[in-house]
């Protein structure tokens, strides 16, 4: 993370279907479903490819996956959509939601809100930040009406 803040790191651009990806990580992910009895779905639509760095992008869907999975109650949900120029990635959790006051607060480095009782760091979604602002993507979270949380990121399509 620090190398990613202080910039020194050489990001290597390529290709990368989201779809795809998110399709492989997932796949990580389902030990940890059935174990837990929480279902992991996938939403996701094709042609849906950005240029990055496809190590990093790996770590920003592990990290929102594992926090979706903290929180998650019977599902967690994993969606890719294109938007005109843009490929916006979603992971969505049906869990309590995030108080409105801590939205914002998220993404800083070691916060954990006022009532985790969570063991981690405080520093996946302080990574998957530093990953998604040196590849200037957009980013963001926000509640859901029918609860839950959804933590996206936003790129412009590859051509």
């Amino acid at each position: 993370m620090s190398r990613l803040d202080s910039g020194v790191v050489t990001l290597s651009l390529d290709r990368v279907d989201l779809s795809e990806l998110s399709r492989q990580i997932s796949d990580r992910f389902m030990d940890l479903s059935d174990r837990s009895g929480i279902r992991l779905t996938l939403e996701l639509e094709t042609c849906c490819t950005i240029r990055a760095d496809r190590r990093y992008m790996e770590q920003v869907l592990v990290n929102l996956l594992s926090n979706a999975f903290r929180y998650a109650r019977e599902t967690v949900t994993i969606s890719v959509s294109k938007r005109e120029d843009q490929v916006e990635l979603r992971v969505a959790d049906d869990g309590p939601g995030i108080p409105p006051e801590e939205l914002a607060r998220i993404w800083e480095r070691y916060y954990k809100g006022a009532k985790s009782t969570d063991i981690g760091t405080g520093l996946g979604l302080a990574i998957v930040k530093s990953i998604l602002e040196s590849h200037g993507f957009s980013y963001g979270a926000q509640n859901l009406d029918t609860g839950g949380a959804s933590l996206f990121f936003a790129a412009r399509i590859a051509r």
